[in-house]
């Protein structure tokens, strides 16, 4: 889960990072939804009921259980997201996962609020009310040039390639098993030669090489 919180501090997710310059928390999730799948596998959709907002998460990849290490990751960076914007105003209600009981205690402890195992979905729940809440890391004029960067990537036609996905699960899963995710082991999840592997990275057109081999610990 500190990785996830990491990846707010290192900029690594071009979503988040324009999420952090909207003007607050509403535009922020929205941000979120449309350019998450420039970088990840996965489909974010925010959906209004009575008085809650729901951020749902559904794994486009994910053939089978999706890794726990990769939905904490995802969700701890969800919650970075909105501790750091609303300077903490913006607490999660609580945080639905669809795995089975785990953990709980260390769950409940790090995100700060209840946690429901067995649900339809890994979703985050936020009061409805929190949406308005002004970012104080808004910045108009970044939040306008990464949208409009953002906005021309998507015309292109960029997006996660089908590969990048299937090895981001794969490394997933190498490090819920507690092993190294080196190139070769991710390549044997995959049924793939390691330098077969490396040069589909490499041609991939979404990402530049070199991020798609800083993904994998050789």
């Amino acid at each position: 889960m500190r990785f996830g919180a990491a990846a707010v501090d290192g900029g690594y997710s071009a979503a988040g990072m324009v999420a952090l310059h909207a003007p607050d928390f509403r535009q922020a999730l929205a941000a979120l939804a449309r350019y998450k799948r420039l970088t990840c596998p996965e489909l974010v959709e925010v959906e209004i009921d009575g008085g809650e907002a729901a951020v749902r998460y559904r794994w486009l990849e994910a053939t089978g259980a999706v890794p726990r290490l990769l939905v904490d990751m995802t969700m701890a960076s969800l919650r970075e997201v909105a501790r750091r914007g609303t300077a903490g105003k913006a607490v999660p209600l609580r945080l639905e996962l669809s795995r089975r009981s785990r953990d709980r205690a260390l769950l409940e402890r790090h995100f700060e609020c209840p946690v429901i195992f067995g649900a339809s979905h890994d979703a985050m729940i936020f009061d409805r009310g929190v949406l308005d809440v002004p970012l104080v890391t808004a910045d108009s004029g970044a939040f306008s040039r990464l949208l409009a960067d953002l906005e021309h990537r998507i015309t292109q036609g960029e997006g996660l390639t089908p590969i990048v996905g299937e090895v981001r699960i794969a490394i997933a899963r190498q490090l819920s098993e507690g092993r190294r995710p080196g190139i070769a082991a991710v390549a044997r999840r995959l049924g793939a030669n390691p330098r077969t592997l490396q040069r589909r990275l490499d041609a991939s057109s979404s990402q530049p090489p070199r991020e798609g081999r800083s993904q994998i610990i050789a």
